[in-house]
């Protein structure tokens, strides 16, 4: 509901700035329930053409949180995830050097680990 009061929608975007509804949204990427993560990703990856939310989501380190899932095996919301670090990092330049300093992260190798895994999966074939 939120992400369908928030999409394109100005207002409905200002009124998530007024309060702490990003520090809850941020923690729900760490729910148990993997269809809140997917929706909590795709509004991320939805509401973040707004310059100010992005400041925000940056500002509470999401980057760090979704490469974090992202690197998990047992999440299986991989294209989810990829998706929200991507638009989030879009004309970001904070949320850039966030990733970068994650030093302890070779994420081309958890890419080419995660590509290495899926490659045999029809589901993920490109044919």
């Amino acid at each position: 509901a939120i992400s369908c009061l928030t999409r394109d929608y100005e207002p409905g975007q200002k009124r998530l700035l007024e309060g702490n509804a990003f520090d809850i949204l941020v923690k729900s990427m760490n729910s148990p329930v993997e269809k809140l993560r997917i929706k909590a990703c795709f509004l991320f990856s939805s509401i973040s053409n707004n310059k100010e939310i992005k400041e925000q989501l940056t500002n509470r380190n999401l980057i760090r949180t979704l490469v974090d899932l992202y690197r998990n095996p047992d999440i299986h919301i991989h294209e989810h995830l990829l998706s929200a670090i991507s638009v989030l990092i879009e004309e970001n330049p904070l949320a850039i050097k966030q990733a970068k300093e994650m030093t302890e992260i070779n994420f081309k190798q958890v890419l080419a680990q995660r590509i290495e895994l899926i490659k045999d999966d029809p589901r993920f074939s490109v044919s």
